[in-house]
């Protein structure tokens, strides 16, 4: 059974693959899915930061999420944080 960090970097390299790009708009088709991405990566490891560190390590968040029951507390804020700074990267560089 793979690991939950392994779980959750498998989603989110899934999730920022899903991009397509052609539904960037001229911002982003100007800048590219790279910065996209970047800009993701980039917000997760701002955000992230004091979180994580603070939730319990073994406290279940009772949720099923991204397919998954059963994740930790930090595997659900990780998650709730990631598409927080997708839909952000969204706003700036997606087609509405």
């Amino acid at each position: 059974m793979e690991s939950e960090r392994t779980f959750l970097l498998a989603g989110a390299e899934q999730r920022l693959e899903q991009v397509p790009s052609s539904a960037l708009n001229a911002d982003g088709a100007l800048c590219g899915i790279p910065v996209v991405r970047a800009y993701v990566l980039g917000c997760m490891n701002a955000t992230l930061g004091e979180p994580l560190p603070a939730m319990p390590a073994g406290k279940a968040s009772g949720k099923a999420l991204w397919g998954r029951a059963g994740l930790s507390a930090r595997g659900a804020v990780f998650i709730g944080m990631f598409e927080a700074c997708r839909g952000g990267a969204a706003e700036a560089f997606l087609s509405r």
